[in-house]
């Protein structure tokens, strides 16, 4: 999977991404920009999507971000 991501800074980011299980990882920014991963998490048991965000700073990756999200039964 290939993208870009329109940032509301002005900033554009070509993404990289991989389905794994229950798991999607995106790679997003490169040597021009900054890069990072948003991580989607599908969790069956109770029917949630969990996302975490990281920024690449020396190499590693740092967490800035996360949220849950849950189904609404219908």
């Amino acid at each position: 999977m290939v993208g870009n991501w329109f940032d509301n800074r002005g900033m554009t980011f070509p993404l990289k991404g991989n389905i794994r299980d229950n798991e999607l990882t995106i790679k997003w920014g490169d040597d021009e920009t900054e890069k990072g991963k948003t991580i989607y998490y599908f969790i069956k048991d109770n029917n949630k999507v969990v996302v975490e965000d990281f920024v690449m700073t020396n190499d590693k990756y740092f967490k800035f971000g996360n949220a849950t999200y849950f189904t609404k039964d219908l």
